[in-house]
């Protein structure tokens, strides 16, 4: 296995292991710089979104999220134009934004 470069939490510090979510698709950014990662899961069902250190500081500014309670997120990918994204749930439902 390769070298940890970096983590990123995936959960706020103060969240108990009963409130915790479960990442199981991430992906980064088709755009030159793969400036952003989004990452989504089971657990409270959310879709986040961070900078991916475009300052190069090694800070990994969240820039978003969504939770809509529409059931587990099981996959995600980008365009490569960078303008649009798409999201799968457990249910069999697509989702694009």
């Amino acid at each position: 296995m390769g070298k940890v470069m970096t983590e990123i939490p995936f959960d706020p510090p103060s969240m108990s292991i009963n409130e915790s979510g479960y990442v199981l698709a991430a992906r980064f950014s088709k755009d030159q710089d793969r400036s952003l990662i989004f990452a989504g899961g089971a657990g409270r069902n959310e879709l986040r979104c961070w900078d991916n250190d475009t300052d190069g500081l090694g800070r990994f500014k969240e820039l978003g999220h969504l939770n809509t309670s529409v059931g587990t997120i099981m996959c995600a990918d980008t365009a490569s134009n960078g303008t649009q994204m798409a999201w799968g749930n457990h249910l069999g439902q697509v989702f694009i934004s």
